[in-house]
Order: C-alpha cells, then sequence, then structure tokens
C-alpha cells in the first residue's frame, strides 16, 4: 500500500446534503467524511448514496475523501460499501467498531470489490471508530488487525455513543477520557497504524477551548483531530 497522506483534520458533512458537501469542499480541512450513517435518516439512504457518489466522482481525484458507512451487522453496510468503492474514494469510516472481527469483515468486502472493479489491491483505507466498551477495551486487537487500518484513535464526545458507553462525565478539559485515549493511541503506535486521529469538538462557540484540547491532543502523540459540520 502506497503510505497514507498526512490528515490534520477530517470534516463530517451529511451525505444526503449535496449543497453542504460542494461547499465543504472549499473549507479548508485536508479530508472530508461524507456520512451515510448516523446524519442520514433511513428513508433517505439510497439518494445520500447517489449524492455521495457524484462528490467521490466529481472530487475524488482532487480531494481525500472519506465515506462513513453503516456499522458492522448493518444491512446499510454492504450496499453503502457496494455504492461508494471506486477511483475516487480513499477510505472508510467504519463506526461501532467491537472487535477484528469486525474489521475483517469490512476487508474482506473491500478487497472484493476492488479486484471486481479494477482497483489496486489494498487501495481503499479502513478507520474504525472505537465507540463500544468492547472495542475500546480491545484497541490494540483491532489495531492489528489489517494492513488497510488509518486514522485510528479514540473520541471524547459529549452526549455521544462513547460517553453513553463508558458512563463519564464531559468536561472540556478531557481529564475523564485520557486514560481511553491515551490507550487507542498506545495501541495504534504499538502497531504501526499511521496518522491517528482524535475528536471531537462539538462547541463552536468556544474556539479557546477548542485549541487547548487541539494542543492537549498533539501533546499526547495525536497527528490530527476529526470535526463535525455546525
Amino acid at each position: 500500500m502506497t503510505p497514507a497522506r498526512p490528515v490534520r483534520s477530517r470534516l463530517y458533512v451529511p451525505g444526503n446534503r449535496a449543497a453542504w458537501m460542494d461547499k465543504a469542499l472549499g473549507y479548508g480541512a485536508d479530508a472530508l467524511i461524507l456520512d451515510l450513517e448516523d446524519s442520514v435518516p433511513p428513508g433517505e439512504k439510497a439518494a445520500a448514496r447517489s449524492s455521495v457518489v457524484a462528490v467521490l466522482a466529481h472530487h475524488g481525484a482532487d480531494h481525500t475523501l472519506f465515506v462513513r458507512v453503516g456499522e458492522p451487522g448493518s444491512p446499510d453496510l454492504a450496499a453503502d460499501l457496494d455504492a461508494v468503492v471506486g477511483p475516487g474514494l480513499y477510505g472508510v469510516v467504519v463506526p461501532k467498531v467491537a472487535s477484528a472481527g469486525d474489521i475483517g469483515a469490512v476487508d474482506r468486502a473491500l478487497g472484493e470489490l476492488e479486484r471486481k472493479r479494477g482497483l489496486p489491491a489494498g487501495s481503499v483505507w479502513i478507520t474504525p471508530i472505537l465507540e463500544t466498551a468492547r472495542g475500546l477495551r480491545d484497541a490494540n486487537v483491532i489495531a492489528e488487525s489489517s494492513r488497510r487500518l488509518a486514522y485510528l484513535g479514540a473520541l471524547s464526545t459529549r452526549g455521544g455513543d462513547v460517553e453513553r458507553a463508558l458512563g463519564y462525565r464531559w468536561t472540556p478539559e478531557g481529564t475523564e477520557t485520557l486514560m481511553v485515549r491515551s490507550q487507542v493511541l498506545l495501541a495504534a503506535r504499538a502497531a504501526g497504524v499511521p496518522n491517528p486521529m482524535t475528536g471531537l469538538w462539538t462547541d463552536i462557540a468556544d474556539l479557546d477551548g477548542l485549541a487547548a484540547f487541539a494542543m492537549h491532543s498533539r501533546g499526547l502523540g495525536y497527528e490530527g483531530m476529526d470535526i463535525i459540520h455546525p
């Protein structure tokens, strides 16, 4: 595989918002994550896939574009992968990863689609999102589960799946998730996973807090952050 591109920032954009995706291309993030999961209502999944495929086709050559696909075990996962794997796709972001088996299944599916579509083997990267207690506990095993892994890290969010899974109470300083973020970073480094990334910061009115969290994350050893379209 060619080396992973350096990424300091990845911006999530809803895949059912064609105008937002087009505008986000000019916002200055190193990469975009076109979202087909949580931000897209069930009744809009098919239309969102078509919109995302259009962005990949028109802009994938000039931008680093990821797609967040359905979670392992969901019917959306296979449909999302079948729709988006093509020349313009740089990587897939897989939510709610709980085991190495989840990554293995995605790896095999990507390999088959690459062969069918004439893409170089291993050309699509995988970023697991560790949103369950089991996935965070087994970060070291997950980090070693595929050569396709890149940009792995632990998230610190308010009101998200990670908070519900662990039961912490979010603070801007992030002390309640320091151990978890450090543990996942160590797993990524030990496995040789390139460009570990953390996040998220959701209070767009608190830019000082954002700067402090970014500096602290860089001090830990993270190389970038994921961010969400406001």
